[in-house]
């Protein structure tokens, strides 16, 4: 795998498998349950919301308003077609 490459985050297991047979970084976004017997896992880790970035409200002039949600599910080609208007 070339480290110097940025890589790619996956939730199928073919994509996975193809990604790495190819030489790229790949980080596989499944629970250690969902994970096959038979991939070699080289550090499992912990997901987490960083900090800074902020969900819930936003300001515009004196206005505090929520942030319109765009879309809920799962990463992927419907996914990108929501957010790529932002």
């Amino acid at each position: 795998v070339n480290s110097e490459w940025m890589g790619a985050f996956t939730h199928d297991s073919d994509m996975c498998n193809k990604l790495y047979i190819a030489g790229i970084p790949v980080w596989y976004v499944r629970t250690m349950a969902y994970i096959p017997s038979n991939m070699t896992v080289k550090q499992p880790v912990l997901l987490t919301r960083p900090d800074q970035i902020i969900l819930a409200m936003y300001a515009e002039g004196n206005k505090i308003r929520p942030y319109e949600i765009i879309y809920r599910g799962p990463g992927g080609h419907n996914c990108q077609l929501h957010v790529c208007r932002l």
